[in-house]
């Protein structure tokens, strides 16, 4: 069997996920790094890391590309996406010149992923690789309207505890939920108030329009000093009221 060619797999692949949902892309590079910190020294790395890239590509032009999408969408669609799996996997596999066997490995890798469910090692491997790589804010930036932010988290915090198998992903879960759950919450207090995710360069803005205009009105002072308390950023108590 000759070596493996990520980068060129990665050249054929990315094309075809960047048709399925906002974030789908950067998600699957996710999964790959995940499925290397859980799949390390494994003779099978190389076809769990193909089936990482390829997990989602049921999604392919299965919606507008490049379009987040909802809680209600993503179970609405969900079915069909796993439907198209087995045939795009198939084809994309037979293009790159893996042997049936192999392709064949793929995909009952992929339907794990797609199930959520494991019954072996190298399928929990990647199903936790997949829940995993989740966690964090980027993910759930990337992919979902921001009103269904706090729904796909408590979604997860549902079914994640039967999901995560391995012994590291277990260990890893708690920490990195209770992370991207303040992460959330910080997100959308931003958000709440028009400052686009960058609440450092509002207040920076913020103080420097103070230095200027030292007699601005006290309606002003008391909404900055809300403003502090919302974000609990001690640097930024330097007003006198």
């Amino acid at each position: 069997m000759s070596k493996f060619n990520e980068e060129k797999f990665r050249e054929l692949v990315k094309p075809h996920i960047l048709r399925c949902r906002a974030g789908d892309w950067e998600h699957a590079k996710r999964v790959v790094r995940w499925v290397r910190k859980l799949a390390k020294d494994r003779d099978d790395l190389d076809i769990i890391i193909k089936a990482a890239y390829i997990h989602d590509i049921g999604w392919r032009d299965l919606i507008e590309s490049g379009k987040k999408i909802t809680k209600n969408e993503l179970k609405k669609l969900e079915p069909q996406a796993n439907k198209n799996t087995k045939p795009f996997v198939q084809d994309l596999l037979k293009e790159f010149g893996d042997a049936e066997k192999e392709i064949n490995i793929a995909i009952q890798l992929i339907n794990a992923a797609d199930l959520h469910s494991s019954s072996n090692r190298v399928e929990e491997i990647i199903v936790d690789s997949d829940n995993l790589s989740k966690l964090n804010i980027e993910h759930v930036y990337e992919k979902y309207v921001e009103d269904d932010y706090r729904k796909m988290l408590n979604l997860w915090k549902k079914e994640f505890p039967n999901r995560i198998q391995t012994q590291k992903g277990k260990a890893l879960f708690p920490k990195l939920l209770e992370q991207l759950e303040r992460d959330i919450e910080e997100e959308l207090r931003v958000t709440a108030f028009g400052l686009f995710g960058c609440a450092d360069e509002f207040f920076k803005s913020f103080n420097i329009i103070m230095e200027k205009e030292p007699k601005m009105p006290d309606y002003y002072r008391v909404k900055y000093y809300l403003l502090c308390h919302l974000f609990r950023s001690p640097t930024y108590w330097n007003i006198t009221f």
